[in-house]
């Protein structure tokens, strides 16, 4: 069925929520401003999740815990924030709108930083990462939010070294997370770069038109 011209200008406003919804995730995240990106989520909606590489959280509660106990965790300590600075940047964007105007599917490339004022051997540190998102969004009482939420790393190297220097070997799981940061389950399996693996082609699937979620796949 051809769309109306209310419907297609309908869509072309959806598409410029949505990139607005993930480029104030990035700006809300490099700030530690956790509780808004929280607020991103359509918290209310079934199915709700969000999913890390250290792990899926599933429903209001878990996703809750993520973003104000888990990476939020230096949210309100200025003092604790001192010399870290965290920023991903949401870029190449391929974004598609139902035909119902009900949900909507969208991906990104998202090269960041991360600096830690205290790293893992005790001195400050700065590493060099490379991820693509994928969402699923859903209308939740007249406004757009994130329905499904997945990061795919590709890697994650020191500043001084390439992430060919550290892809000699495969590369670790996720790694046990203390209990009282435990998620829903494990996260999908997904490419990390090392020399011994072809680059995926396909992760994550690009969105295709569709007209309702029934007919399409979930992140």
């Amino acid at each position: 069925m051809k769309l109306t011209l209310e419907q297609r200008m309908a869509k072309d406003d959806a598409v410029h929520e949505i990139d607005n919804i993930m480029g104030r995730y990035a700006f809300y995240h490099g700030v530690s401003m956790h509780q808004k990106c929280l607020e991103l989520h359509a918290l209310d909606t079934p199915g709700v999740r969000a999913e890390f590489p250290f792990g899926i959280f599933e429903g209001r509660e878990k996703i809750t815990e993520l973003y104000t106990v888990m990476v939020g965790a230096m949210d309100d300590k200025p003092e604790a924030r001192a010399g870290s600075w965290h920023q991903t940047t949401m870029t190449t964007s391929v974004i598609e709108i139902a035909d119902d105007l009900r949900t909507a599917k969208g991906v990104w490339m998202c090269p960041a930083h991360a600096a830690d004022a205290v790293g893992p051997d005790g001195k400050p540190n700065l590493n060099l990462q490379l991820a693509k998102y994928a969402c699923d969004f859903v209308q939740e009482n007249g406004e757009w939010k994130i329905w499904h939420f997945r990061i795919f790393g590709i890697f994650g190297c020191p500043f001084d070294k390439s992430w060919v220097e550290i892809g000699d070997t495969p590369p670790h799981g996720p790694g046990d997370l203390p209990p009282q940061f435990s998620p829903s389950r494990p996260p999908h399996p997904f490419y990390q770069y090392w020399k011994g693996a072809p680059y995926p082609t396909d992760e994550p699937v690009l969105p295709e038109p569709y007209k309702t979620f029934a007919e399409t796949f979930e992140y």
